[in-house]
């Protein structure tokens, strides 16, 4: 069996692997608070088409009511 040899990384390494974790900590971060502010826009999105949804119930109903009194 041959010997194993130490693996020796450059500084000039280290610091680009360092830059590049860097970097993508903070695409990361970015990405993490588009989701969040994403997510509150999807919310606000459905409360105001649950809203919408109920105002069409009310009216279907009221016209509901009308068209029933008039067939009596």
């Amino acid at each position: 069996m041959g010997e194993r040899q130490l693996f020796v990384m450059p500084l000039s390494g280290i610091r680009v692997m360092k830059d590049f974790r860097t970097e993508v900590k903070r695409d990361l971060a970015s990405v993490s608070a588009d989701v969040k502010d994403f997510k509150a826009e999807v919310k606000g999105d459905l409360a105001d088409l649950r809203a919408d949804n109920r105002a069409l119930n009310d009216r279907l109903d009221q016209l509901l009511e009308v068209f029933l009194a008039g067939k009596s």
